[in-house]
């Protein structure tokens, strides 16, 4: 019953990530990437279970930005660019 319930959660949070980041601008978006992947590199000592949340977060905001042909610029211009490049 445990898992059943954990599968319900991972998939009620997965669509509420998923409705976030498709209302999110570019902007938003990229500083949202590099906030959750800082985190899970602050938390990378914490269980690997403990972390699925940030794991889906990242992976939902991944997939948003790649469907717009965006990941390859937030990955390169990271969480803070200068105002020079936007």
């Amino acid at each position: 019953m445990n898992l059943h319930k954990n599968g319900l959660q991972k998939r009620i949070f997965w669509r509420k990530v998923l409705r976030q980041a498709r209302r999110a601008n570019s902007k938003e978006l990229r500083k949202a990437l590099w906030d959750v992947r800082k985190e899970l590199t602050n938390n990378q000592s914490a269980e690997e279970g403990a972390n699925w949340k940030l794991y889906l977060r990242e992976q939902a905001i991944s997939n948003e930005l790649k469907r717009r042909e965006l990941l390859e610029w937030a990955l390169k211009t990271g969480a803070e660019p200068s105002t020079k490049n936007d």
